[in-house]
């Protein structure tokens, strides 16, 4: 029935998932698999060098998770061919699939929360309604996925003691513009705020000099000017249930703009003093 077989992995467990399944299918109908991660560019990047470096360093990244694959699959006695595009995660994964004539694709689930993630969804969303192709979404098991501590190790230092914590986190990055309002009040400081009422770990705001939108409508700092609409960025990482919790409120306040989650390894350091 499926011939050829690919999977949307990016090194989660829902991806691991994926993995898991399409051998499964592959020693089932005797099929060609291959693995194909996408390596999301910056949202909004001030120079070619910048983008440059973020794809490099997503190589690096999905090289790494890639390892784990082409094991277990060896294991099995199987080799996987693996491809990396740089892109949007939706589009790429779609046009990828269409233009080498795949007929399954798998990938894991996102979550189900209608917040406007790239434009019209959730990845896996947005490539179900519109890939050319049999697409495969593999559910992830109730309770499995979240953040969980690894590990932790203690570096001595002259003064104290540094705890460095490994875990694994989902980064939630919303994209509005300095204008917008909630309540009165600037949008950015309204998100942050319910932040904090939520007791999320912690948020960053940044503020860009150029960037446009879902309407190509540019967001620009204006010199010597009281009116102005500069991109706005908000960062936060936290366990993937405080994220989930967090989007209903999300759907509410953001009208229009950009929110992306993406799953993290998080290295945290903590200084105690002896």
């Amino acid at each position: 029935m499926f011939k050829k077989i690919v999977i949307a992995f990016d090194g989660s467990y829902g991806a691991k998932l994926a993995l898991k399944t399409g051998i499964e299918l592959k020693e089932l109908f005797a099929a060609e698999l291959e693995t194909l991660s996408v390596i999301e560019v910056p949202e909004y990047s001030s120079t070619k060098d910048e983008v440059d470096n973020e794809i490099e360093r997503g190589k690096t990244h999905y090289k790494e998770k890639i390892e784990e694959a082409l094991e277990f699959a060896m294991k099995k006695g199987y080799s996987l061919t693996s491809h990396f595009i740089a892109g949007h995660p939706a589009d790429t994964i779609i046009s990828f699939v269409y233009e080498k004539g795949f007929d399954l694709l798998i990938m894991g689930s996102k979550g189900s929360s209608n917040v406007k993630r790239f434009l019209l969804g959730d990845v896996s969303d947005k490539v179900s309604h519109h890939a050319k192709c049999n697409v495969l979404i593999v559910k992830e098991e109730p309770g499995k996925g979240k953040a969980e501590v690894r590990k932790t190790e203690n570096v001595k230092e002259k003064k104290g003691t540094t705890s460095k914590l490994y875990g694994k986190a989902k980064m939630l990055r919303i994209h509005i513009g300095e204008s917008d309002k909630w309540g009165g009040e600037p949008l950015y400081q309204a998100i942050v705020e319910k932040f904090r009422e939520n007791d999320l770990a912690g948020a960053t705001v940044y503020k860009g000099i150029l960037g446009y939108g879902a309407h190509r409508r540019y967001h620009q700092k204006k010199l010597f000017s009281f009116s102005q609409d500069s991109p706005i960025t908000i960062t936060v990482v936290d366990d993937a249930e405080k994220i989930e919790k967090i989007l209903p409120l999300l759907d509410e306040m953001v009208k229009e703009g950009l929110v992306a989650i993406s799953d993290v390894d998080v290295i945290a350091y903590t200084h105690k003093h002896e």
